[in-house]
């Protein structure tokens, strides 16, 4: 076994990687565009390989497929905000048009793993693929979002399961739920954006519903199951969440108050329509067994 890996610098990619390197033995390429590489310091087995690479460069990549010969590929570069890509990458393409070049990227990825002699693919998804559904969530339920970001993923993941039937191939989708992530790259939800402005002490303002409820997990826990089903070689779609929903508004109320600041806060009118996304995690129980997830409410409110 040899896993390659892309987006090893990314909020997910990161923590994965860490968890691979620390809690397994296995040989790892980790491919990044950046040279000044994040997890460089932490590299402390010989059977670790970093490569500088341009997911842009199709030549490139088929370079580094051939010489390496990954059996895994766990791929978690795609760039689905327009401001994190403008930055990384200099770019001034729509959302739409980045989405867009993702995917393409991904296909063009996975046909070189293939030709490389490559067994099995390892992606994440995202719990926004299941559009406008609310509650229990389940794999084998339509998904429908007209999101570019989603949209684009589902539209990759259809391309693996061609690839299953037309090349063998196995693969694994971890389908996230609501990431949370207490390092500072992650400020895109609205829980971690609360925490930086509460870091500020400056006024924080939210339209959403005092009734909705996501499900949300921690990116440790996340990467701890990860790693269970990639060594299990286990397929198809899996939810990754916690079955079990956190009302948004409360939370972040709770977290303002409990540091004196609630009169930062600003719940601001007309609300969002109600939301409930809910992880049904039935199939995650039978490939894992039970799994003790993090109290992500216990772990807010105890960080400032």
């Amino acid at each position: 076994m040899k896993i390659l890996i892309t987006g090893a610098t990314g909020t997910v990619g990161s923590d994965l990687s860490r968890e691979l390197i620390e809690n397994t033995d296995i040989p790892l390429v980790i491919c990044t565009h950046k040279s000044d590489f994040l997890l460089q310091k932490q590299l402390q087995r010989a059977n670790i390989e970093l490569v500088k690479l341009d997911l842009r460069d199709k030549s490139a990549i088929d370079e580094v497929m051939q010489k390496y010969k990954p059996t895994h590929l766990l791929h978690l570069a795609w760039e689905g905000s327009a401001r994190k890509a403008s930055a990384a990458y200099n770019s001034e393409k729509s959302f739409e048009e980045l989405n867009w070049e993702w995917l393409n990227i991904s296909i063009k990825l996975l046909n070189s793993f293939i030709d490389a002699g490559g067994e099995y693919f390892i992606a994440t998804g995202t719990a926004v693929e299941y559009g406008n559904q609310m509650d229990n969530c389940k794999e084998d339920m339509p998904v429908d979002s007209q999101y570019p970001y989603p949209k684009c993923k589902q539209a990759f993941l259809e391309v693996l399961k061609a690839a299953k039937i037309t090349h063998g191939l196995k693969f694994l989708w971890l389908r996230l739920f609501y990431v949370v992530s207490m390092t500072s790259k992650a400020k895109t939800t609205i829980i971690l954006q609360a925490l930086q402005a509460l870091k500020n002490k400056q006024d924080f303002e939210t339209w959403i519903n005092p009734e909705t409820e996501f499900d949300f997990v921690l990116i440790d826990d996340i990467a701890s199951i990860a790693r269970e089903l990639i060594q299990n070689k286990t397929e198809g779609v899996i939810n990754i969440g916690t079955g079990h929903p956190t009302n948004v508004s409360n939370l972040i109320h709770t977290i303002f108050e409990k540091e004196n600041l609630s009169e930062l806060l600003h719940h601001n009118q007309p609300y969002r329509p109600k939301e409930r996304v809910v992880a049904d995690i039935s199939k995650l129980k039978q490939e894992i067994g039970d799994f003790t997830f993090t109290d992500v409410s216990q772990v807010l409110t105890n960080k400032n």
